[in-house]
């Protein structure tokens, strides 16, 4: 199953570590899973399931990186 890495900008240090531990705590950010699966339908790829927390970029700015499994078949709206 194909999987596509999804990068979104966090708003500074202090948001994205306390997203970065309530991801490792097992926990679920839903405006984040939401925005990561927009990103998904608009690369025009269709997702197969919920966003899967990979952890935080070593660079500035800070983003969160996700894994999304996607349909190798299937075109998302366009």
């Amino acid at each position: 199953m194909p999987i596509l890495r999804v990068e979104i900008r966090a708003t500074d240090r202090i948001e994205s570590k306390r997203i970065f531990d309530l991801y490792t705590s097992g926990k679920r950010h839903p405006p984040l899973d939401e925005e990561v699966i927009e990103e998904v339908w608009r690369q025009g790829k269709t997702p197969l399931g919920p966003p899967k927390f990979m952890g935080l970029s070593h660079a500035e700015p800070i983003s969160y990186k996700f894994d999304v499994n996607i349909d190798s078949l299937v075109e998302g709206p366009n």
